[in-house]
């Protein structure tokens, strides 16, 4: 998979388990607004990953190591709307990346 860039569909719902991983290629990601769940190391070990949108208001459901890697470097922004900015950083699987979860620029 040499993807850079995904633009996934508004409808889109779920991210499955390991669904990106491992991807080298991989840079931005920007996860549509209906997302509820993503899986356990969806896009872990995405060495080139820079940044990661979310747009749900919501927090989905995030299963373990969604955005992890095992060398501990990660650490891209990962975005969410200002709004739900507290939600995500106390929110079950996210709060393991709140130091790293910001407000939309």
């Amino acid at each position: 998979m040499n993807l850079k860039t995904i633009l996934l569909p508004e409808g889109l719902m779920e991210i499955g388990y390991e669904a990106f991983c491992n991807n080298q290629y991989l840079q931005r990601i920007t996860l549509p607004s209906r997302v509820a769940y993503i899986g356990g190391r969806a896009f872990a070990e995405c060495y080139l990953l820079s940044e990661v949108t979310l747009l749900p208001e919501t927090p989905p459901n995030c299963g373990k190591e969604a955005f992890s890697d095992s060398w501990g470097g990660v650490s891209y922004p990962i975005y969410v709307p200002s709004g739900s900015l507290a939600a995500y950083k106390a929110a079950p699987g996210w709060s393991d990346y709140a130091n790293r979860i910001q407000a939309m620029p």
